[in-house]
């Protein structure tokens, strides 16, 4: 039995929607700039992994470099601070709690302190006479303060000792100025010196003593 065939307004409107269904190159083309395909995961695009590692390097190179100057400039904060303190107490002049030219009777009336008070420097034992002295503190520890009198000239400095910490540690030795005073900073058998005195002219190196 032979079927009849469809009506041909019929025929022509299945072809043109299937027609329709076809994506054209003009769309192909505009899906793929509009990035709506999936691409490939970040990490398996050509030189994404030598991007990455560059990156890294850098930021370490970064780090690394912010880290060293925050330790210099933590240390020379803290060395300003602890010169400013020494050089203000002895413009104050305080008179000294304990007078005596000895340092054992000054060792031994200043018995809350448990280190050494005379330094082991020969120019400063030798050149200087003791006044006496009285406690005091730097960056909050219990420290002694000496009053001394140079013999040639009649200056006076104030000498500074406390228990070396941690912190008072990271401290170079050498000289500060800070306004008309001079501060030198030593480091003695686990114990840390400053002295303080008259500024010397164009900067010469430190107290003469």
């Amino acid at each position: 039995m032979k079927m009849e065939s469809q009506d041909p307004s019929t025929d022509r409107q299945l072809r043109e929607y299937y027609d329709g269904q076809r994506l054209s190159a003009a769309k192909v083309e505009a899906i793929l700039e509009s990035g709506s395909l999936v691409r490939p995961p970040l990490w398996r695009r050509p030189g994404a992994i030598a991007f990455a590692v560059a990156a890294a390097v850098a930021i370490l190179a970064v780090w690394s470099g912010f880290l060293g100057q925050g330790s210099g400039s933590s240390e020379h904060s803290l060395a300003a601070s602890v010169a400013g303190e020494v050089a203000k107490a002895h413009a104050k002049s305080l008179a000294p709690e304990v007078v005596t030219q000895d340092y054992a009777t000054l060792q031994a009336r200043l018995d809350r302190v448990d280190f050494a008070l005379r330094p082991t420097r020969c120019e400063t034992s030798a050149n200087c006479v003791l006044l006496g002295g009285r406690y005091c503190s730097i960056q909050g520890e219990l420290a002694a303060q000496l009053r001394l009198q140079k013999k040639d000239t009649g200056e006076l400095y104030t000498l500074f000792v406390t228990r070396e910490t941690p912190e008072l540690r990271q401290l170079e030795k050498g000289d500060r100025w800070i306004g008309d005073a001079n501060v030198r900073f030593w480091h003695e058998d686990g114990r840390f010196y400053a002295l303080a005195g008259p500024r010397a002219p164009a900067r010469q190196a430190g107290p003469s003593l």
